[in-house]
């Protein structure tokens, strides 16, 4: 998720860049950088919701007495992230 996280953030900020090189009028790609940004803060979101879920079901196997153990790092290998943004 963080993978896909900074990789939104590396194509506003390119989308951004490109706006400036073109030299357009202010108004010219506004329409999809807005829409960049807002995937960027619903990718924030989501893994925010991911974040809470956790706490919650770490919560329910305490209280339930069920035992689990967390990885330390959640990672996606290469090909998984390919696919996640392809």
């Amino acid at each position: 998720m963080d993978e896909l996280i900074a990789l939104s953030g590396e194509l506003l900020a390119e989308v951004a860049r490109a706006r400036v090189a073109t030299e357009n009028e202010a108004h010219e790609g506004q329409r999809p950088l807005t829409r960049v940004a807002n995937m960027h803060k619903s990718l924030m979101e989501a893994r925010s919701e991911l974040v809470r879920a956790h706490s919650d079901l770490s919560k329910l196997a305490v209280r339930m007495d069920i035992p689990y153990q967390c990885p330390k790092h959640a990672m996606l290998d290469g090909d998984d992230v390919e696919r996640a943004v392809a």
